[in-house]
């Protein structure tokens, strides 16, 4: 038996009486998989879970199998309040038996100070008030050494939990285990890095790995209490001691699995460790971010996409005037906009069910991240490369990481260096060029194939900015150094997709004109694009997205279109300003 079935009791492999029970539910991140074990009298939950129906069948299987007198003991697998909250608040389910909670005892000291923080009631906005946890497990006690620990709890069976310790490699693996009935023992395993309390418990051939197979997954990763060496450790304990063919993997969320994909599982997890960059802690700060910026790209994504539908259809359109039937009927198989429609209209009736209080916030933001996981995957960057201006598909493949990186506290890692300013706006308003030379396309001509291909190129690279004139106007305030070029430190790629962004603003908002200020001063170097044109409409405001990847470019963006100034005000550092040391790219 490599599967457990769902809500049904099936007697746990190497065990002699030992049944489990499971609820499994698919993967979210307002509740959990519960596990419920029954052996002789005793009744364990692990994980009751944060949903009252399923809170409800759990009370019904429990009194099914309730008899006199009945041990219910409910176990934190961790503390997260996904897992646990309804363990913590259900009064009915001590009317079924004699009851106590059970968790890791520095995590269980958590949930008897009611600790929101720790148990992520913050983030999903629960109250969480102390409870009283009568089995603390794994204490630094315990830890000290082999042997045995009594503990008495008025109106429950005396219960003896038995120490022990495994090595290998220099690593210390901390268990402990409990009695059940006709000779069965349950293990608990101290395996942080999900969270400080996290635990693996053992019965037989099933191992519950809780949030462990998750906990380098966005959004899971920087919890509170994560720690990425630590849960390297684990997963090595995990490998070395408790893996062995024929094991039941019972994860906190979603189907259980085998053996062969929980050794993958920890060969994917090493990998993810090594390169994960060193993260901010994924607080309620870090889900409000998360959240505007989730929704500043779906905005983003909604604008960019129907721009390159319209361009990939106007491409066709023009090769089929040309007779170039064959070429045009092969691009328009590169792209369909219509499963990315389909997405973004999914997250937008997501996003109304949580405007209307039936959705977290912790939701929306995990599912705009599927939803660019999704996106990612099906969009052919490469194929759009050849027939696409590149600052179109930089946008566009960038959007997860940069979400991605939010997430997780990190500033994307930009290519900073000296920008010289001036040359870089004319550039942009210059446009990328027709993609193949007159020259190229002469030479092409004797070679009908390359001759095609060289048109195709040609056609599809149109100016993005022909509808948009500049000027520029360059002054100083009382800086040094005024002679010479206009430097800023800045990432030139990002900003070069940052002005292409503003450009398609400016036509948004119906500019014809925009006058570009430069200033240089002591403070650095000040940009002030003033949009021109006779019926401006300033109402639209500047995308969010936009104005995050001029942040991640180097820029600062002070004010936008702002009532008595209606311009876009942007700030960059001085090159000269930077700290001794600093590595320039240039």
């Amino acid at each position: 038996m490599m599967q457990l079935e769902n809500e049904v009791w099936q007697q746990i492999p190497e065990t002699r009486n030992a049944w489990i029970y499971p609820f499994i539910r698919k993967p979210s991140i307002t509740g959990s998989n519960s596990y419920i074990i029954r052996s002789g009298r005793y009744l364990l939950v692990i994980d009751p879970g944060a949903t009252p129906d399923q809170m409800k069948k759990i009370r019904e299987v429990l009194s099914s199998e309730a008899s006199d007198p009945t041990r219910i003991i409910l176990v934190a697998g961790h503390i997260h309040v996904d897992h646990m909250y309804f363990g913590l608040v259900d009064r009915q389910l001590r009317r079924i038996g004699s009851t106590i909670i059970a968790a890791e005892d520095w995590g269980a000291c958590q949930l008897e100070n009611g600790d929101k923080h720790w148990t992520g009631a913050d983030i999903v906005g629960l109250p969480q008030s102390p409870a009283e946890i009568a089995l603390h497990l794994l204490t630094p006690e315990d830890k000290k050494g082999e042997g045995d620990r009594k503990v008495i709890i008025p109106g429950f069976d005396e219960i003896t939990l038995h120490n022990f310790q495994l090595s290998s490699e220099g690593r210390t693996f901390f268990g402990q285990s409990m009695p059940l009935e006709d000779g069965d023992r349950i293990e608990f395993w101290h395996t942080p890095g999900h969270s400080k309390e996290s635990m693996t418990i053992r019965i037989g051939s099933v191992i519950h790995l809780g949030d462990i197979p998750f906990a380098t997954n966005p959004g899971i990763a920087g919890r509170a209490g994560w720690d990425k060496e630590g849960l390297l450790t684990s997963i090595h304990n995990i490998r070395d001691h408790l893996l062995k063919e024929g094991v039941i993997c019972c994860p906190g969320h979603g189907r259980t699995f085998d053996y062969t994909a929980a050794m993958t599982m920890v060969t994917r997890m090493e990998g993810e460790i090594k390169v994960m960059p060193v993260l901010s802690e994924y607080n309620v700060k870090r889900l409000n971010l998360s959240l505007w910026h989730g929704l500043d790209l779906i905005d983003e994504a909604h604008r960019l996409f129907p721009v390159i539908a319209g361009r990939m259809m106007s491409l066709c359109y023009n090769l089929e005037n040309l007779g170039m039937d064959k070429e045009a009927a092969d691009l328009c198989t590169i792209f369909e906009d219509e499963p990315v429609d389909q997405l973004l209209l999914d997250f937008n009736e997501f996003y109304t069910e949580y405007k209307a209080g039936k959705k977290l916030k912790p939701e929306v933001v995990h599912k705009a991240l599927q939803i660019f996981e999704r996106i990612q995957k099906t969009f052919p960057a490469q194929s759009l490369e050849t027939v696409m201006d590149s600052s179109l598909i930089r946008r566009v493949t960038r959007s997860l990481s940069d979400f991605l990186s939010t997430i997780q506290g990190v500033i994307p890692n930009g290519n900073h260096e000296t920008v010289e300013l001036v040359s870089l706006i004319n550039e942009v308003f210059a446009g990328e060029g027709p993609g193949v030379s007159d020259e190229e396309l002469i030479n092409a001509s004797d070679d009908e194939k390359a001759y095609r291909e060289a048109m195709v190129k040609r056609i599809a690279h149109l100016p993005h900015s022909h509808h948009l004139e500049y000027h520029l106007s360059i002054r100083n305030n009382g800086a040094a150094n005024q002679e010479g070029p206009i430097l800023i430190w800045a990432d030139r790629m990002r900003l070069y997709d940052s002005f292409i962004a503003l450009i398609e603003h400016g036509e948004r908002i119906h500019a014809q004109t925009f006058d570009i200020g430069l200033t240089r001063d002591e403070g650095g170097v000040k940009m002030i694009i003033t949009p021109k044109g006779q019926a401006l409409i300033y109402e639209l405001p500047l995308p969010g997205a936009t104005i995050r990847e001029i942040a991640y470019a180097g820029g600062k963006v002070q004010s936008v279109m702002e009532e008595g100034k209606e311009d876009i005000r942007i700030i960059f550092k001085n090159p000269h300003d930077l700290p001794l040391g600093t590595p320039d790219k240039t």
